[in-house]
């Protein structure tokens, strides 16, 4: 198991990441599939968001896994 401090690491990484790829999609003007980019982009972050409450709140282990 990881120390403490290593979560704050990995989690300040990973939505630093999400941000400049949420950045990259919204300065490619004209890109072809921009749209369906965004889309996915939207959806993979709403099913990140649902993650934690699913998996810690709700108890449902096997849903947050699928």
């Amino acid at each position: 198991m990881p120390p403490g401090w290593m979560f704050a690491v990995a989690w300040t990484t990973l939505y630093t990441l999400l941000g400049l790829s949420l950045a990259m999609l919204l300065h490619a003007k004209g890109a072809r599939n921009r749209e369906k980019a965004l889309t996915l982009f939207a959806l993979q972050l709403l099913l990140n968001y649902a993650w934690s409450p699913l998996f810690f709140a709700a108890h449902k282990v096997s849903l947050a896994l699928s």
